[in-house]
């Protein structure tokens, strides 16, 4: 049996108006649409899923089919993947219970919320530590942790990523949506791009042949559906090839 964990899968304001041509406006409520559609269907599916609560909630958050619920740990402008110290208990025996299992990511955004999640769970399962956004301290600390623990946080992030660790570990995304179009298409042998590092960014390294990612927006030059001839990567980029079956459905 698998889990399945859904990190703020709706968000409306993406469907608000704003200043933006038309077509843009209806890709935008299309690819969400057909996002909301498959996660819709993968929650009745579902062996196990857990929602981990952000802000916004819908008819997808009201469904009764979740056997957790968890609240994200929020900062005062955005939100994180984080879940809640609250919570954190209950979900550290989650973990325990199932960490041999498949764990399927879904949500949204792809490199943020997702990425959290899946990076606050591997710290548990490899150090028996709850990582929080930013390596915070004790809740004492007033949230802020020493500049020297946020260091060593990232650095332990940044160390596992470059040794692949998060590609070997059972986390991987299943269906999402992404924010970014610079991510998506920032060219091969860019310093900036995920995958100028050994395995990829940690994003990169939750990305498999079974990943649907969604992006509500132009790929490249204003398109709203662009072919693979059309986007810089290769086509065996993984995360190319992941937008590419969520646009193929």
């Amino acid at each position: 049996m698998g889990v399945d964990v859904f990190i703020h899968p709706e968000y409306p304001p993406l469907l608000e108006p704003r200043d933006a041509p038309d077509y843009l406006a209806g890709l935008r409520e299309r690819e969400y649409g057909a996002y909301l559609r498959d996660l819709e269907r993968r929650v009745g599916e579902s062996e196990l899923a857990v929602l981990v609560q952000g802000r916004f909630a819908g008819p997808l958050c009201a469904m009764d089919a979740f056997a957790y619920r968890f609240a994200s740990e929020d900062l005062p402008d955005h939100e994180t993947g984080f879940v809640a110290r609250a919570d954190t208990q209950g979900l550290a025996r989650l973990l325990d219970e199932h960490r041999d299992r498949e764990w399927r990511l879904h949500g949204l955004w792809a490199r943020l919320c997702v990425t959290h999640f899946a990076i606050q769970a591997f710290g548990y399962l490899a150090y028996g530590e709850m990582w929080d956004f930013e390596g915070r301290g004790s809740p004492g600390d007033g949230g802020q942790a020493p500049c020297g623990e946020a260091h060593a946080f990232m650095d332990r992030v940044a160390r596992h990523e470059r040794l692949g660790d998060f590609r070997r570990s059972r986390m991987r995304i299943g269906i999402a949506l992404e924010s970014s179009p610079q991510w998506i298409a920032l060219p091969e042998g860019s310093p900036s791009s995920p995958r100028a590092k050994p395995y990829g960014d940690v994003t990169y390294q939750l990305i498999d042949e079974r990943s649907r990612i969604r992006y509500p927006g132009p790929l490249r030059g204003g398109k709203a559906c662009a072919p693979p001839a059309g986007i810089i990567y290769r086509e065996e980029s993984p995360l190319l090839l992941a937008v590419l079956r969520a646009q193929s459905g």
